[in-house]
C-alpha cells in the first residue's frame, strides 16, 4: 500500500470512529481524541524550559486536553513583536538547531501522554515565510516609472504591521534592501515603465533574529522552496515523530497583505481570462491606458485581475500546502479567511479546518449567522464535519485576568450555535519557571489565559470536560437545519433560547441554551412523533429521560443553562435517573476561612456571616487571589437515605469544590451552583463541609499595584497595558531576593494600577441543604 493511500485509510478510520457512534452516550461519557479541547502553545522567545515543557504536558493531559500548536513567537507581542532584554536562559532562536532539539523533547515527552502537537508553518503566526525565502521568490508587487528614477521605490516595507526594529529599536515598517536590489522589468505600456520588486512582507511577530520575508504565495516555486525547507527541517530534527506526534502544520493568520505580481502573472492571467494583461498594467498603477477607454472596460479589467489572484492562491498556497504536508504524513490546519482569496473554495483543501472567535461581552448573544461555508466543503469536495476554532481571542479590556470558566462558557455556547465543535484555546503560552512564578508568562496585549498557572488551573478540568462532552456530541451524526420552536411558561415574561440540531437515522439531537440569566420554564413539540427523549447534563455529565405527553414536552433552564435533547424510537438502553424531590434546611454554622494561598504564611478569620473578600480592611483578603478554604460543622438527626443536594447560592461567578466529610463532591463552576450528595453520606451527628472557593488574579495584581516598583515597564503602543521590558536583575537570581517585599505576583504584562477596580470575589451564599 502506497504511503498516499496508508494516510487516508487513517482519515477514513479516524473519521469513522469519531462521528459514526450509534448511541452518543458513549461518546459523551468518553469523547474521542478528536473531540477534546486543545491549545496553542505559544513559545515565546527564548522563554523555553524543558521544565516548563513538562510541567505544561503535565497539565495538558491532567486537564483534559489532547492536542497543542507549537509557535516560535517574539518574546512579547505588544501588540508587535517585542523583545524583553536581559533573557533568564540565554538566546533560544525559533527555528534553529537549539529550538528544534526542544520542540524534539516536546515530542518525546506528548508521545508518553498521548498528547498530539503541531506546529505553525513558520516564525510567527503569520504567514508563510522565513529568513531562508530569497527575494526573488518572496511577494511581489508592481512599480511604475515615468521617470527612470530607480530613487522612486521606497525601502520601506510593504506590509500591514510594524514590528520592533532590532536594528533601530523604533517600532516601525524596516527597510528591505531588496526593493532596491532586486527589481526585474516587465514591459513598457503607455510610456510607462512597469517593473516588479519584492513587497517586503515579513512574518511576524517573531524574533528580529529571525526576520524573514513572506514567500510568493501565487507562485509554486516559492511556496514549494518554503515548505521543502521547514518539512526538511521537521524530519532531520524530529525523526520519528513527524506524521505521528507531530501530526499537523498550521497555517494561522493571513496579515501578509495582497500582492499584484508574481512571476508567471502575465501567462497565468491569459489562460485564465482569455486576454493579455499587459496592456491594462497601468490601471493598478491609477493611471490612465489605451486598453481601457472607459470605465466600464477598466471595472472589468480589476474584476478579472482579482479573480485571478483569488485562483491562483487556491491553486498554488492552498493546493501545495495540502499535497506537500499529506505526502510527508502531515494534515494542513489552517483559517482560511480574511486574505486576497475565496474562504469556501481554499476550505476544500484543507484537512483539519480552523475559524476563529474573540472573547468579548457581545459573546452572550445569539449567533445571527451559522457558519454553513465550512461544513459544505472539504477534501474532495466532501463535507467537513470538524469545524475548529482559535478560541476565546481577546486582549484588554476584556481578558486582564478577569476570565472565569462561567464566562467562558457562556461565549462557548453561542460559538457551539454557530456550529463549532471543537475548541483550541488562545492562548496558553509555554510557563518557562517554577510553580512559584505567577502568573507567569504571557502572550502580553493577546489572548484569555489559560495554563497551568491561572488560579483555576486545577479545576478546569471540568470547564474542559464540559467541552468535550459537548464537543463529542455536536461532532456526533450530521449537521441539520432543524430547530426547537419553544413556548415560554406564563411565569416567564422573556427568553431568548436557541438551539442546533444534528441527526443520524431516525436519531435527532438539539443543543439548548438560554441566553438569560434568568431560570425558565419551556415546552416544546417533538419532532418525531411518537418518540422518547433523554436531557443531556455536559456540566454536571447526566443522562436523564424527559417525560412526553401528547407529541410534548416541558424542559427548566436556570440561567444560561445549555444542554443536549436527543429524541429517538425503539431505543432502549436509555439512562434512568432518580428525580426525587427534596426539602430545604439553612446552615446555621459559621463558616471559617482556614488556609491561604500565595501569601506570606496562612491567615484564618472567622466570619459571622459571609462577604464579599474585597470589602475587608485587612488586606491580606481584600487583594486575594487563589483558593481559600471554608469549613463549617452543622448537625443532622438523620443520615440521607436518598440522594441530597446543597446550594452554594451566590457564588460571584466563580469556582468552587464541595468536600462533605472528606468526600469529594464535585466542582463547580457556573449556575447554579448546586451539587447532588450520595445518598449515605451525610451521618447522623456532626458533619464537616468544605468548600475550596477560587477567585481571578486580577485582584492580587491590584494589589501589587500599592506596592513600590521593581520592575522595567513601558507602556504598549496600542492600549491595553504596558510590557515588560527587561527581566530584573533579581528576577534571575531568585525571586526570593525581590526588593520590593509586599509584591507577591511576577509577570511580563500589566493591564493594571492601584486605582483598577477589584473583581467582587467570594462565597456570599446563602448554603443551602437541600434533602
Amino acid at each position: 500500500m502506497s504511503r498516499k493511500s496508508t494516510l487516508l485509510v487513517i482519515l477514513l478510520a479516524a473519521f469513522s470512529y469519531c462521528h459514526a457512534s450509534l448511541d452518543p452516550a458513549k461518546i459523551f461519557y468518553n469523547p474521542p481524541k478528536c473531540a477534546m479541547t486543545g491549545v496553542w502553545w505559544h513559545w515565546m522567545g527564548s522563554n523555553i524550559t524543558k521544565e516548563g515543557i513538562v510541567k505544561d504536558l503535565d497539565w495538558f493531559k491532567a486537564s483534559g486536553i489532547a492536542s497543542a500548536t507549537i509557535f516560535g513567537i517574539a518574546d512579547i507581542c505588544t501588540p508587535w513583536a517585542s523583545k524583553i532584554g536581559n533573557p533568564t536562559g540565554g538566546k533560544i532562536i525559533a527555528f534553529s538547531k537549539e529550538w528544534w532539539n526542544l520542540v524534539r523533547f516536546a515530542c518525546d515527552e506528548a508521545e508518553k501522554r498521548n498528547i498530539e502537537l503541531g506546529l505553525h508553518n513558520c516564525p510567527g503566526y503569520t504567514s508563510t515565510g522565513g529568513p531562508w525565502v530569497p527575494p526573488h521568490l518572496a511577494m511581489r508587487e508592481l512599480v511604475f516609472n515615468v521617470t527612470n528614477i530607480q530613487e522612486q521605490i521606497s525601502l520601506t516595507a510593504n506590509a500591514l504591521y510594524p514590528i520592533e526594529n532590532g536594528d533601530t529599536g523604533k517600532f516601525e515598517l524596516p527597510a528591505i534592501k531588496a526593493r532596491h536590489t532586486n527589481i526585474i522589468d516587465i514591459a513598457t505600456v503607455d510610456g510607462i515603465k512597469i517593473q516588479h520588486i519584492p513587497m517586503g512582507s515579513f512574518t511576524q511577530p517573531n524574533q528580529w533574529e529571525v526576520f524573514g520575508l513572506e514567500c510568493d504565495k501565487m507562485n509554486p516555486e516559492a511556496v514549494a522552496f518554503h515548505l521543502d525547507y521547514v518539512i526538511s527541517q521537521m524530519k532531520t530534527h524530529l525523526g520519528h515523530h513527524v506524521g505521528k506526534t507531530l501530526k499537523f502544520v498550521l497555517l494561522d493568520s493571513y496579515e501578509a497583505g495582497t500582492p499584484n505580481w508574481t512571476a508567471n502573472m502575465r501567462e497565468e492571467f491569459k489562460s485564465r481570462r482569455g486576454y493579455d494583461p499587459l496592456p491594462y498594467l497601468p490601471i493598478l498603477g491609477g493611471f490612465k491606458c489605451s486598453a481601457a477607454p472607459n470605465a466600464s472596460a477598466e471595472k472589468k479589467f480589476r474584476r478579472d485581475y482579482k479573480l485571478t489572484i483569488k485562483e491562483l492562491y487556491r491553486d498554488v498556497l492552498f493546493q501545495i500546502m495540502k499535497k506537500k504536508l499529506n505526502e510527508a504524513n502531515l494534515e494542513f490546519a489552517c483559517e482560511p479567511y480574511t486574505g486576497p482569496f475565496d474562504s469556501r473554495e481554499c476550505a476544500a483543501f484543507v484537512d483539519r479546518l480552523m475559524t476563529e472567535f474573540w472573547f468579548s461581552r457581545r459573546n452572550s448573544l445569539p449567533p445571527k449567522k451559522r457558519l454553513d461555508w465550512c461544513y459544505w466543503t472539504g477534501p474532495n469536495g466532501k463535507r467537513h464535519n470538524i469545524i475548529e476554532a482559535e478560541a476565546f481571542t481577546s486582549g484588554a479590556p476584556h481578558c486582564t485576568w478577569r476570565e472565569t470558566p462561567y464566562l467562558l462558557k457562556i461565549a462557548a455556547d453561542v460559538q457551539f450555535l454557530r456550529g463549532i465543535n471543537r475548541m483550541i484555546l488562545h492562548t496558553c503560552p509555554l510557563q518557562p519557571w517554577g510553580d512559584d512564578i505567577l502568573p507567569g508568562k504571557t502572550m502580553g496585549r493577546w489572548g484569555s489565559h489559560f495554563g497551568r498557572t491561572q488560579t483555576w488551573a486545577k479545576s478546569a478540568v471540568h470547564f474542559f470536560g464540559y467541552l468535550n462532552r459537548c464537543q463529542a456530541l455536536l461532532q456526533w451524526g450530521e449537521p441539520s437545519k432543524d430547530e426547537l420552536k419553544f413556548e415560554i411558561s406564563p411565569a416567564n415574561t422573556t427568553t431568548n433560547i436557541s438551539s442546533l440540531c444534528r441527526q443520524l437515522d431516525d436519531r435527532k439531537l438539539f443543543f439548548v441554551v438560554n441566553h438569560t440569566t434568568n431560570a425558565i420554564s419551556v415546552s416544546c413539540k417533538s419532532p418525531i412523533q411518537g418518540a422518547n427523549a433523554r436531557w443531556f447534563d455536559p456540566v454536571a455529565s447526566k443522562i436523564s429521560p424527559i417525560k412526553i405527553i401528547d407529541n410534548s414536552l416541558s424542559i427548566s433552564l436556570p440561567g444560561h443553562c445549555s444542554g443536549f435533547i436527543e429524541f429517538f424510537k425503539n431505543y432502549d438502553s436509555c439512562i434512568s435517573h432518580d428525580t426525587q424531590e427534596a426539602s430545604s434546611k439553612n446552615y446555621t454554622e459559621e463558616i471559617t476561612f482556614d488556609k491561604w494561598h500565595f501569601l506570606a504564611g496562612d491567615y484564618s478569620t472567622t466570619l459571622g456571616d459571609l462577604k464579599d473578600w474585597t470589602n475587608f480592611s485587612e488586606t491580606r483578603i481584600k487583594y486575594f487571589s487563589g483558593t481559600a478554604i471554608y469549613s463549617c460543622c452543622f448537625m443532622s438527626t438523620s443520615a440521607n437515605s436518598s440522594e441530597a443536594l446543597i446550594s452554594l447560592g451566590n457564588c460571584n461567578n466563580q469556582v468552587a469544590k464541595i468536600i462533605l466529610n472528606n468526600t469529594d463532591c464535585g466542582t463547580l463552576w457556573c449556575p447554579p451552583y448546586e451539587v447532588s450528595i450520595p445518598k449515605g453520606l451525610i451521618k447522623n451527628g456532626y458533619n464537616e463541609l468544605k468548600i475550596e472557593f477560587t477567585n481571578v488574579w486580577a485582584n492580587r495584581l491590584i494589589g501589587d499595584e500599592q506596592e513600590e516598583s521593581d520592575c522595567d515597564f513601558a507602556v504598549a503602543p496600542q492600549p491595553g497595558g504596558a510590557y515588560l521590558v527587561r527581566f530584573p536583575d533579581w528576577f534571575k537570581n531568585g525571586i526570593k531576593t525581590r526588593p520590593s517585599k509586599g509584591r507577591k505576583c511576577f509577570t511580563d504584562w500589566n493591564y493594571f494600577t492601584k486605582s483598577s477596580p477589584l473583581i467582587p470575589s467570594g462565597l456570599l451564599g446563602p448554603v443551602i441543604l437541600k434533602k
